[in-house]
């Protein structure tokens, strides 16, 4: 896929693909408030703004899911299931980082969802919103030494989603 040349299509639809749209299909991915039925009632009303019979609702659901992670597996999700993003919750830091490091104002900015997601893809290690997610998925069970792993449960706990265990 050329970056020049943006899938603006889903089975056969127009789709939006701004990437304020995406950011809450995401949203809705990630809330761990939701039931997985829910979710996909709700993604497909977001992207197709229609309801589906329940396999159309499915392969419609996993091509939305598709697109939104561009075919990779999302950084929202880890192998234990923990939360290690939530596009709702990290927003403001989201914002912070795409304009520190991408010097782009996402307030303001036009731009198609896998724009943003290969350049939020490229955020820095030392950026806010990596540092969050690695400080999520790290396990604080490998930290053999009782004061460095008191260290980052502290840190740990400062960054945890809402609905986590450190909430």
């Amino acid at each position: 896929m050329s970056l020049f040349n943006l899938p603006h299509m889903l089975y056969g639809e127009e789709i939006e693909t701004d990437f304020r749209l995406w950011l809450r299909f995401g949203a809705v991915l990630t809330s761990p408030y939701l039931l997985p039925n829910e979710k996909e009632y709700i993604c497909n009303r977001i992207i197709f703004k229609k309801t589906f019979t329940a396999q159309e609702s499915a392969d419609r659901f996993m091509a939305a899911a598709q697109f939104f992670s561009m075919g990779q597996r999302c950084i929202s999700e880890s192998e234990s299931t923990q939360r290690l993003l939530d596009w709702r919750e990290d927003l403001p830091m989201i914002w912070a980082d795409m304009k520190l490091y991408a010097g782009i104002d996402i307030k303001t900015a036009v731009m198609h969802w896998h724009e943003f997601y290969v350049l939020f893809l490229a955020l820095p290690p030392e950026s806010r919103t990596m540092q969050a997610v690695g400080l999520r998925a790290l396990n604080l069970d490998e930290i053999k030494d009782a004061k460095q792993r008191g260290i980052y449960e502290r840190k740990k706990r400062a960054v945890a989603l809402e609905g986590s265990e450190f909430e």
